[in-house]
């Protein structure tokens, strides 16, 4: 009894853990708004090619890694009525992921898969775009 509580104690942590890929692949979704409704938007990376568009308030979805070991950089530029917005934001180390592989001491191959499909790294969960007002 005490061997099939230990194996089990063992394996379950083993077999119940997995990676942030299994959950959300390497794509991220992003909330776009603006400060006025609806505005049109182009989302570009940082190679400058365009990889969302659409109009304010929609919900994207972003690649957040630019290569293996490297996050990417997101320029949004709104079209509003008094001419063309532009800000920055940029995909986030996913601590949470990498920490709940790392310290339990099993999560080598979880590891390895998030960084091959980028979900060790994660986008904003929403960007408000500041948008030129006309007048």
């Amino acid at each position: 009894m005490k061997l099939k509580v230990l194996a089990t104690a063992i394996a379950a942590p083993v077999l119940l853990s997995g990676c942030a890929s299994m959950f959300s692949g390497g794509d991220n979704f992003t909330r776009v708004t603006s400060d006025v409704s609806p505005v049109p938007f182009e989302i570009t990376d940082k190679s400058g090619e365009v990889v969302a568009s659409g109009e304010t308030p929609e919900i994207v979805k972003l690649n957040p890694r630019e290569s293996l070991i490297s996050r990417n950089l997101f320029t949004i530029k709104a079209f509003g009525p008094g001419g063309e917005s532009e800000q920055s934001f940029e995909s986030e180390f996913n601590h949470t992921t990498w920490w709940s592989q790392v310290v339990p001491g099993y999560g080598t191959v979880g590891q390895i898969i998030d960084w091959g499909t980028g979900a060790i790294w994660k986008t904003p969960e929403a960007v408000d775009i500041k948008v030129k007002k006309g007048g």
